[in-house]
């Protein structure tokens, strides 16, 4: 079952937008309660551990603009933009990676586009 909505939380330190405070973006992976709900599976959204639900955004503009970190993490949930393979800059998530390389490309579940 898939969910109908992913919640976000995006964090500012305070001393954004310096270049060394950039924001960042977690999916919320457990309710109030503990309990475990839907967070996206993505190569470049981390899926399980403790780190779970944190998304990787290796790209200047996302330092200092919002509007383009969201506009990517936008492009990750349509699978328009991911990067899968185990080279710099590396996958969030190792074994959603696999999975898009050897299953969702081959079968043309997802289009190839190694950004």
């Amino acid at each position: 079952m898939f969910a109908d909505r992913f919640e976000m939380i995006v964090e500012l330190p305070r001393n954004y937008p310096d270049y060394d405070a950039p924001p960042s973006f977690r999916f919320l992976v457990e309710d109030e309660d503990g309990n475990s709900i839907s967070h996206p599976w993505h190569p470049n959204i981390r899926y399980n551990g403790v780190t779970a639900g944190r998304v990787c955004l290796n790209h200047v503009d996302t330092y200092s603009s919002i509007a383009s970190a969201v506009i990517r993490i936008a492009e990750y949930l349509t699978y328009d933009r991911y990067h899968a393979l185990a080279i710099p800059p590396y996958p969030e998530d190792l074994t959603v990676a696999r999975w898009v390389t050897e299953k969702a490309e081959p079968l043309g579940w997802i289009p190839f586009n190694q950004n």
